[in-house]
């Protein structure tokens, strides 16, 4: 008989410039019984989990200590955990494929897995929590996108405040930014050659994701039964919406969000919400 094993999702919600670590904290403090046996760890994943724009990043992948895959690890040893096993491989820019496969400009650099074993991993890890998706479906440029002026400029457009949640500085809309996520999940072209690391993308493909191509869904499987011990877990982490809702704004901020419209700040809420709803539906189809 085949031990089951586990996926759960953990989905972060961070107000506008304000990151609350505490609920790190708290996650791990809800943990009551430590493993009767030592523990392996992987962190892995994009700039969500290498903490970039933290503290203290270093390096190309822009990693932080204070990541909340090595927070957590250290909080939970605080609570008697024995983590006999520790790799951190979550790097800045990288996408679902460069998890099993190395990325051509990587000046000899293994695949994030691979990474992992170069620092000691395992075969199989016990613990492995991830974010990835967001690169696949260029939300930070889409973020970037949304800047109509420069933030300095912003509090000068002469357009009444209750106007500017119909204007928008994004190029691409929800409807196609939500497409792109719904794809992850339900590819409309399947067996491509194309990769996403290139400039021209096609969002409707499926991904390569290391022996084979498919779906975000194929994906989080493989890193099941190929990665993780019988009794491991997965956890995957969701995307925040960057933007606190706009009626939580303190009074003086009438027209944007560091440069963001408040009207594409409600969007792009919209599409994370969307985004981890969809994240959540592949960990249960997985």
């Amino acid at each position: 008989m085949s031990r089951r094993r586990t996926l759960l999702v953990v989905v972060a919600v961070v107000a506008c410039s304000a990151l609350a670590f505490g609920s790190v904290e708290r996650s791990a403090g809800a943990v009551s019984d430590a493993p009767s046996s030592p523990v392996s760890w992987q962190s892995a994943g994009d700039s969500y989990s290498s903490g970039e724009g933290v503290f203290g990043n270093v390096g190309d992948c822009a990693q932080s200590d204070r990541a909340y895959g090595p927070l957590t690890a250290d909080a939970l040893r605080g609570r008697g955990w024995d983590i006999s096993s520790e790799t951190f491989t979550a790097c800045t820019g990288h996408l679902v494929e460069d998890y099993f496969d190395e990325r051509p400009d990587a000046d000899g650099k293994a695949s994030l897995w691979e990474w992992g074993r170069q620092q000691g991993g395992p075969d199989r890890v016990d613990v492995i929590t991830m974010s990835f998706g967001g690169n696949d479906i260029g939300f930070a440029d889409q973020i970037v996108d949304c800047l109509p002026v420069p933030d300095s400029w912003v509090g000068y457009i002469p357009i009444p405040p209750t106007l500017l949640s119909n204007f928008t500085g994004c190029d691409t809309s929800q409807r196609e930014m939500e497409a792109r996520i719904d794809a992850l999940l339900d590819p409309p072209k399947l067996g491509c050659a194309s990769s996403r690391r290139t400039g021209d993308i096609d969002f409707e493909c499926d991904l390569d994701i290391g022996e084979r191509r498919g779906s975000i869904i194929d994906f989080y499987y493989d890193i099941v039964t190929q990665r993780l011990t019988a009794d491991g877990q997965l956890y995957v982490v969701g995307y925040p919406r960057i933007f606190a809702p706009v009626d939580q704004w303190p009074g003086w901020v009438k027209v944007s969000c560091q440069g963001v419209l408040r009207g594409d700040t409600e969007k792009l809420g919209r599409i994370a919400d969307h985004f981890n709803a969809k994240l959540i539906e592949a960990v249960g189809r997985a």
